[in-house]
């Protein structure tokens, strides 16, 4: 897949099957309409592009609304690219573009990459303060000559999905359930920070992650795999009020300011308060116990 980000961009073809969206979480939803441009786009004998944001618009445009994205632009990159599409270009989230009106923002697509053919979902809206609706689309695909899909939201096991759905399951701690409409673990990713150092003084060390803005569940004891350097490992991860921290089980390398990625599993406890540090180590290690009773290494 082409991706193109942060660079200057490539020669056109001479048009494109396009689609446009946040798309955070790529969920089910999101990969349905994917898998249409796709194969659309091949039927016609022309690329497929996908167009999407750095950072979800809402972070920029209103800062105190935004409760924490799902995927960053590198994971959306990588399950793009699975499903085949040929071309990613993700848009730098900056004021001044979101400040384009709808026109503006089509012409401004339109003129580096020639479109034939859009695909978008039915709640689809553009332009500043998102006013621009489907309708507006359609005139303008008349103006530039190009052919609009408009797919409506698909039902998964009984539930229209989206993003926001999404979200109030995960920060509810329900994952599982999230799983079924993401197609796969809710993965977090940080860079391991210096932390309290209680966990090894405990015998159970830490990596006490600075999360970069993710959606966190709600706060809580969760099983979870740990991908460190490409191999995967069984974890305790341990969800407070400020704190997102893994313990790796059967793992002892020092990983400081390493980017690391927690597939979270589920939930297994509430956070408790205990009266001493012994206490506090055998409520751990009876975790553990209950995490590898249920799961087995390797996971993935």
């Amino acid at each position: 897949m082409n991706l193109i980000y942060k660079s200057s961009l490539p020669k056109p073809a001479d048009s494109y099957a396009v689609t446009i969206g946040v798309f955070d979480g790529l969920h089910l939803g999101h990969k349905y309409l994917l898998k249409k441009l796709k194969s659309e786009a091949d039927k016609r004998g022309k690329p497929s592009l996908v167009i999407t944001f750095d950072f979800p618009p809402e972070k920029v445009i209103s800062p105190g609304r935004h409760i924490g994205y799902l995927t960053d632009y590198k994971q959306k990159a990588s399950l793009i690219n699975s499903l085949g599409i040929e071309n990613l270009w993700v848009l730098e989230t900056k004021k001044d573009l979101l400040s384009l009106k709808g026109s503006e923002f089509l012409s401004y697509i339109n003129s580096r990459f020639p479109i034939c053919l859009m695909f978008v979902g039915s709640d689809f809206r553009f332009g500043a303060k998102a006013k621009d609706d489907i309708q507006k689309l359609k005139k303008l695909s008349q103006a530039y000559q190009f052919d609009l899909r408009v797919i409506q939201k698909k039902k998964f096991k009984g539930v229209l999905v989206s993003s926001s759905f999404l979200r109030k399951l995960i920060r509810e701690g329900r994952l599982a359930e999230a799983k079924k409409f993401l197609g796969r673990d809710y993965a977090v990713k940080g860079k391991v920070k210096r932390g309290k150092g209680l966990g090894r003084r405990l015998g159970f060390p830490t990596a006490n992650l600075d999360t970069f803005g993710y959606l966190l569940p709600r706060q809580g004891v969760y099983s979870a795999w740990t991908k460190v350097r490409g191999k995967i490992f069984l974890s305790a991860v341990n969800i407070g009020k400020k704190e997102f921290e893994s313990h790796l089980i059967n793992f002892s390398r020092n990983i400081l300011n390493e980017t690391i990625e927690v597939f979270l599993l589920e939930r297994i406890r509430d956070e408790l308060n205990f009266k001493s540090q012994a206490k506090l180590a055998e409520h751990i290690q009876k975790d553990i116990q209950t995490i590898t009773a249920k799961y087995s290494i390797p996971a993935k």
